[in-house]
């Protein structure tokens, strides 16, 4: 399968002209903004190697949502003053993820017991801030890996799983006047379903939380 997040691009420009020292009264001002919209591809496969099992694997392309701020201002003498400002927001580095599930136990066609792992590794090395900078030097990010168990058990009115996280910080100890702050993930997952007819038609209730 494949799936695609918008990635928007926005350029904002603000060019004044004073045309004498009273600035509230002679200053001219003229805005301009574009929107560029782009496409990050996400992909994914899975594979049943032979009953019972299943292959996973997904990649998922950079995410960030840019802005680029442009003032440009002109004064009556002719000189003109030019800055630019930069900002990336809610960046996503590419990710790779491997995952394989397996059915352990099975008591007729209906009921059986399956264990899940899946190993995602990050790129967070290529991690960009919201001022467009990169850590680096002894600050820079690591890529690398984290991992998650699960277990899911399923017959044919009910199922439940339960699922534990472990996600490593990518962030070196931080000191001095750096301020990238990220500790370790520790998460889990629990929920079930359960199936039913209902007016003639498949119905499912659940809940899950993480």
């Amino acid at each position: 399968g494949v799936s695609v997040t918008l990635v928007l691009i926005n350029t904002a420009s603000a060019l004044t002209y004073v045309r004498g020292s009273d600035q509230a009264a002679t200053l001219l001002l003229s805005n301009r903004l574009s929107v560029l919209a782009t496409a990050a591809p996400h992909m994914g496969l899975r594979y049943r190697p032979f009953e019972g099992s299943t292959l996973t694997a997904t990649v998922h392309s950079p995410q960030r949502f840019d802005i680029d701020t442009e003032f440009l201002n002109l004064l009556s003498n002719g000189n003109a003053q030019k800055v630019v400002r930069n900002a990336t927001h809610a960046f996503m580095p590419w990710q790779f993820g491997l995952g394989l599930a397996q059915r352990i136990w099975q008591r007729g066609k209906d009921e059986h017991l399956s264990v899940s792992a899946q190993l995602k590794h990050t790129l967070w090395s290529t991690y960009v801030d919201r001022m467009r900078s990169q850590p680096a030097g002894d600050y820079a990010w690591q890529d690398l890996p984290s991992g998650s168990l699960g277990l899911h058990h399923e017959t044919s009115t009910w199922s439940m799983h339960a699922e534990g996280l472990f996600e490593p910080s990518p962030v070196p100890e931080q000191r001095g006047r750096t301020s990238y702050v990220a500790g370790d993930r520790i998460g889990g997952a629990l929920g079930g379903a359960l199936r039913f007819r209902w007016l003639g038609a498949n119905m499912e209730l659940a809940a899950r939380s993480q």
